[in-house]
């Protein structure tokens, strides 16, 4: 084999392995480690800070905002922070419309939601980041199981389940 075919056939490989085979290897190990969910009750004791980046989000931030408050979640326990991240429209307005249930408007002139989570983050005092968008709605008990997932000291960080609905339909 000539050296420029075994640097060929070297580096196909390797972009093979990244694309396949690594992935598959992921998937394999973690469908070995998978943890059941705590089954007995946890407490619900940690202090929890929701972190909502949005730009120009009048059209969901209300229904977003009442949907984070129906949480079956202890209130006292939970920080919002709207990041407006240089909006123009009326998404200040509605989330300082809301600050009397506790949610804190913070406005930071447009810079991406790198940018924004950045800002909110270094105003964040929970012990559990709950980062959300805008234009999902939340079951009302999706917090509870969430944060219930860290009673295991090995587990880091938690994701849940995006369901988009698109008319009448339902995909995940």
């Amino acid at each position: 084999m000539t050296i420029p075919l075994a640097v060929f056939v070297i580096s196909a490989g390797f972009c093979i392995y990244v694309l396949a085979g690594y992935p598959l290897l992921l998937d394999l190990r973690a469908r070995r480690r998978t943890r059941p969910a705590p089954t007995a009750p946890v407490p619900l004791d940690k202090t929890v800070t929701v972190l909502l980046a949005v730009h120009n989000g009048e059209r969901w931030l209300a229904n977003k905002l009442r949907s984070l408050l129906a949480l079956e979640y202890p209130r006292v326990l939970m920080q919002i922070l709207v990041i407006s991240d240089g909006s123009t429209d009326d998404t200040d307005d509605i989330a300082r419309s809301f600050a009397g249930e506790g949610v804190d408007l913070i406005r930071i002139p447009r810079g991406g939601k790198a940018a924004a989570i950045n800002a909110g983050l270094e105003r964040a005092s929970g012990e559990i980041l709950f980062f959300t968008d805008v234009r999902q709605r939340l079951a009302p008990e999706s917090l509870r199981h969430l944060v219930t997932a860290f009673a295991d000291p090995a587990v880091g960080v938690v994701s849940g389940e995006l369901v988009i609905v698109d008319g009448r339909r339902a995909r995940s």
